[in-house]
């Protein structure tokens, strides 16, 4: 019955420049953006392992980043879709009237959406080939971050740009094969049906979400085998939730408004009833334009307050990791590992080193016989002498004589020990295949917690029955404070087989990688709020120019210019008010989870961020509209009752 799809499908997308260009716009920022921050990374020159272990925390940090931002620009083009839709609703119908079928309108629908994803693709890969330099030279000045050494590589480009158009496009087919088969009397009904709730496999497939969130929840608590499927399947619980929410959220806000209608009445006036009940028919169509306010604010709830926690804790790890102003760490083949006993006078010798002790890397050393059976403790070999020299264990008089050891409060109390108590200690015999009693040890101190080692126990390194080839730590002090830098670059080019580092320096790469990460972020909320402005503020006011006709009999009405302003902000207002609170509830929900995957994290929500966005978002709505809403106003009266919504 179609003689040319292809042709009709071009007039179609010709016919809508604003749908077309805010959809090709939002997909070029998303690509440009992503592929900057790849080539960024790609580029780096990581020379340590931290450096390299950090490249790869970055890099799928960026990738999440990505993924995210891919969904909410497809979600923008989905509320462009439905926008172009409800245009063409009548053509539609008579398409199908005529004999259209199935396969023709999605092929036209199909052309449409892949042409605006081509064409936005390679204009974002264009402008990442030219632009992307000077982004980074930006990232440097703003953020003193290392710039990129190597050249643009095309061949990654290319395949990012690929992943990104399969993404979007994926997502993207969803509407489209849903509008595709709807019949003629569906094409017109549903874009006027004001009752969200008719819509009942939305529905139900919200309800069976949130149903799968609850089961997930108790499979967490109940019935999880281990701590890891335990947070596996939390996680799947948060996510199924926010997505369930996601889902039924739309279908009550009609409901919502209907019953807030009094209240509305009473408080803001007929003029501000006027704008709800003629803003609850549109809700459909609008739906997707708030769940991309909504998916925005979550983002920046979500990755501030993540973000920020991670560095706060990043932090406090650190300043728990080293207890002494230098830490030295063995880096080759464990077997291969030097004696400690003979590098310490080596370290010593070095200019500016004041002291200098070793301690092993915790683990099963020793294990505790209570009961008839071997306990298995968290144990470590420590050369003790130097460490009270330190300060990091009080000055004892430790009896050479017989085997003593230092051991944890937490320790002492679950084993009910004191000073004094002797205990019997074993250790596994790898020839043996099980565990050999080696003896008694008395317990000279209880500390309250050792800053130097998780351990709960700490045996003497001249404990010979102890002996293994074990991995170690040298924590060394410097004479003096200034002098850190110096003895920790001496220490490194002398003893090239240790990692070495200071509290001070690691501390300035733990901020430099929260800098560079949040540069990221920033550059993907930039993104994401032009592309809601564009996006979401063209369909709003594409919706506006839609409803001119019934603005113009409103005027017939009694009223006036200002009225008019008021009912077309009222109406933006809270469609932006539903999208942010929404959004900030989906952020906090998520950010609260990590609690309950470790209830010893300490959560910092980004309450400034928040407000600061919702503010700006708010503020140039007002602006925009009310320009916007006066332009309404102004127009001929006679040729507005004549105009064809």
């Amino acid at each position: 019955m179609i003689r040319s799809i292809r042709g009709l499908a071009l007039r179609f997308f010709w016919r809508n420049p604003s749908i077309a260009a805010a959809s090709v716009f939002s997909i070029a920022l998303s690509v440009f953006v992503i592929i900057t921050m790849f080539m960024y990374l790609f580029g780096l020159d990581t020379a340590s392992a931290l450096e390299q272990n950090q490249l790869i925390i970055q890099t799928r940090f960026v990738g999440v980043l990505a993924v995210i931002l891919l969904l909410c620009t497809a979600l923008l083009i989905a509320s462009n879709f439905q926008l172009f839709m409800y245009a063409y609703k009548q053509q539609f119908a008579v398409m199908r009237a005529m004999g259209a079928k199935t396969g023709d309108l999605f092929m036209i629908l199909l052309i449409q959406t892949t042409l605006m994803n081509v064409v936005g693709a390679l204009i974002g890969y264009l402008l990442s080939m030219v632009a992307g330099a000077g982004v980074h030279r930006l990232m440097n000045r703003i953020y003193d971050v290392p710039l990129p050494s190597a050249a643009f590589d095309h061949l990654s480009a290319l395949l990012i740009m690929g992943g990104a158009m399969l993404l979007i496009e994926l997502f993207i087919l969803v509407p489209v094969l849903r509008n595709s088969r709807i019949l003629p009397l569906q094409v017109i009904q549903l874009n006027e049906d004001g009752d969200f709730r008719s819509v009942g496999p939305r529905g139900k497939g919200g309800k069976v979400v949130l149903a799968l969130a609850l089961l997930f929840f108790v499979y967490a608590k109940v019935m999880a085998p281990s701590e890891g499927a335990g947070a596996l399947a939390l996680l799947l619980s948060v996510l199924a939730v926010v997505l369930g929410l996601a889902l039924l959220f739309p279908l009550y806000i009609a409901g919502m408004f209907r019953r807030i209608l009094p209240a509305v009445e009473r408080l803001g006036g007929r003029t501000s009833l006027v704008a709800v009940k003629n803003m609850i028919p549109q809700i459909r169509r609008n739906s997707f334009a708030i769940l991309t306010v909504s998916s925005m604010m979550l983002i920046m709830v979500f990755g501030s307050s993540i973000l920020h926690t991670f560095q706060v804790n990043e932090e406090s790890f650190l300043a728990e990791s080293f207890p002494a102003p230098i830490v030295m760490e063995y880096s080759g083949n464990r077997e291969q590992a030097p004696s400690p006993e003979q590098l310490k006078p080596l370290i010593l010798e070095q200019a500016g080193v004041a002291e200098a002790s070793f301690v092993s890397i915790s683990g099963s050393l020793a294990d505790l016989y209570v009961d008839g059976r071997y306990h298995w403790t968290n144990t470590a070999r420590a050369d003790m002498s130097a460490l009270m020299k330190q300060g990091l264990l009080p000055e004892l008089e430790l009896d050479k004589e017989i085997s003593q050891i230092i051991i944890s409060q937490s320790f002492a109390d679950q084993y009910q020990l004191i000073e004094g108590s002797v205990i019997e200690l074993g250790r596994y015999s790898v020839p043996d295949q099980h565990r050999l009693p080696v003896g008694q040890a008395q317990v000279a101190y209880i500390a309250p917690e050792f800053s130097f080692t998780p351990a709960d126990v700490l045996i003497d390194w001249q404990d010979a029955r102890f002996f293994n080839n074990t991995t170690y730590r040298f924590l060394v002090t410097p004479e003096s404070n200034g002098q850190i830098d110096q003895v920790r670059t001496a220490l490194q080019q002398e003893f090239s087989s240790f990692q070495t580092s200071s509290y001070e320096d690691t501390l300035q790469q733990s901020r430099q990688m929260f800098y560079q990460n949040w540069s990221f972020f920033i550059l993907v909320i930039v993104t994401v709020i032009i592309g809601v402005i564009i996006g979401v503020f063209s369909t709003l006011i594409s919706n506006i120019y839609a409803k001119r006709k019934e603005y113009a009999i409103l005027r017939t009405l009694s009223v006036n210019g200002k009225g008019v302003v008021q009912i077309i902000l009222t109406q933006i207002l809270l469609y932006l008010s539903m999208g942010l609170g929404f959004g900030a509830l989906l952020g906090l929900l998520m950010t609260y989870s990590m609690w309950l995957l470790d209830g010893n994290t300490k959560l910092y929500v980004d309450y400034p961020s928040l407000l600061m966005l919702s503010a700006g978002i708010i503020g140039l709505a007002v602006v925009v509209f009310i320009l916007y809403g006066r332009h309404i106003a102004r127009q001929n009266l006679a040729r507005e009752l004549l105009q064809q919504a």
